[in-house]
């Protein structure tokens, strides 16, 4: 008998959700309509073949008899003492979920910043006791997020707890159209860099990291791209000058999130400072960086293409930024282009793409450094096998792309054609099942 995963539909209710939800953010299934969560795409073919189907409906289409699911993005509104996130539910929905057979999904799959998630969505139904625990599942696309949920209660003596889910992240959604401006024919193009790495968005590792490539002689060897919104441009303002806005913070995050053992490196990415400062922002394809270019399209190919190998900038790096690991757009990226790629993000982040399938580069880099927990000392590691990279000539480099070409195309195939049925397996979307 075929079982049917129920969402509600939440369009009726946009209105009255927009102070603290996101009604439309989780929408993003462009094969079978525009009302469908993301995470439906993650499913819809793997529970078919054994006799599920999902499916959205309004709230008088549901069969209440059965489990049925209302899945809201979180929009980080700012609730008051006396008012929770909670408060703007129709009544027919605190019903149903304090004593019918709906449950909350409170869904985060677009991003993995774990501990601020816990903590504020804990923080909101403490506040707001009518709804059961048992009646609500966090989802979210921090990959640890299980091992961080239990020292979470631990630390917070929370002894009645909520259902976590892992969700990998949304952005990964692309279509034949980026594809096929992905897989464009290269063929001939010189390489004319040993390396690139796009660095859009200000993160304190990026910075940190191109001073290192400066000190190291790095800079003038790869594609490279430091940006600076205007956000960031009126903080520097504040300090008189990008010089000393770069060398305060330094110093600021070396007292709070450092050890004396760390202390040449630290030496080592202020003389980089000293040697980029004034270079900031480092321009590519565009100087232009308030806009958040997450689009496959928006790839500058010929940066990624003149050049062998990439360095994956992640958005966390640092553990008092992020605790888990977790995917965005920016790691489907060298894949899809077909380049081996050096991970600049959290530990475990290659273990990460292992265990759904992915190959890596051991054979030909030196990727011990996703095994380094202690942030600075895999940010030293990253940037000397950059350098030992950079200095392999380009005959020998050509020999090395050839081969690895097998790895490059299972990688790229497994993307492209199975990555849904991954995300499926690899993630807790099939405790989902259970419910029903």
């Amino acid at each position: 008998m075929n079982k049917e995963l129920v969402v509600l539909n939440i369009s009726p209710y946009a209105d009255r959700l927009m102070d603290f939800w996101c009604p439309y953010a989780h929408y993003h299934n462009q094969e079978n309509g525009e009302n469908e969560p993301f995470f439906f795409m993650c499913m819809r073919n793997s529970v078919r073949d054994i006799g599920f189907s999902c499916s959205v409906k309004t709230f008088d289409e549901i069969d209440k008899s059965k489990t049925w699911f209302i899945n809201l993005v979180i929009s980080g509104g700012l609730p008051t003492e006396d008012r929770t996130i909670f408060h703007c539910f129709p009544q027919e929905w605190i019903s149903e979920l304090v004593n019918g057979n709906a449950y909350l999904i409170i869904n985060n799959e677009n991003e993995y910043n774990s501990f601020p998630f816990l903590f504020h969505s804990y923080k909101e139904i403490e506040k707001f006791q009518k709804i059961p625990k048992k009646k609500i599942i966090l989802l979210t696309a921090a990959a640890e997020i299980h091992k961080i949920h239990k020292k979470f209660c631990i630390d917070h003596n929370i002894q009645e707890k909520v259902k976590i889910i892992y969700s990998p992240h949304m952005n990964v959604v692309f279509g034949d159209n980026d594809v096929k401006y992905l897989s464009e024919n290269y063929i001939g193009v010189e390489k004319t860099k040993k390396y690139n790495i796009l660095n859009r968005e200000f993160r304190w590792h990026r910075p940190f990291f191109v001073s290192l490539l400066a000190k190291y002689e790095l800079l003038d060897l790869g594609h490279v791209s430091l940006g600076l919104s205007s956000r960031r441009q009126d903080e520097i303002n504040s300090f008189g000058s990008m010089h000393s806005y770069l060398q305060h913070n330094l110093k600021e995050i070396q007292r709070n999130h450092s050890s004396i053992i760390h202390s040449l490196l630290f030496r080592e990415i202020s003389d980089g400072i000293d040697l980029i400062h004034d270079k900031i922002p480092l321009c590519l394809d565009k100087n232009e960086f308030n806009t958040n270019y997450v689009s496959y399209s928006d790839i500058p190919l010929e940066y990624m293409r003149s050049s062998y190998f990439h360095i994956t900038s992640c958005t966390y790096f640092f553990g008092f930024e992020e605790q888990s690991t977790g995917w965005h757009e920016k790691e489907w990226k060298p894949i899809l282009v077909k380049q081996p790629f050096l991970m600049l993000g959290r530990p475990g982040m290659l273990k990460l793409m292992k265990r759904f399938g992915f190959m890596t580069f051991s054979k030909w880099f030196d990727e011990s450094y996703d095994d380094i927990a202690d942030d600075w000392l895999r940010l030293e590691a990253i940037a000397k096998e950059t350098k030992r990279l950079s200095e392999i000539p380009n005959h020998e480099w050509d020999l090395i792309l050839d081969d690895m070409q097998n790895v490059l195309e299972v990688n790229y195939e497994l993307l492209r054609t199975k990555r849904w049925e991954l995300f499926f397996f690899g993630s807790d979307l099939k405790s989902l099942i259970s419910y029903l």
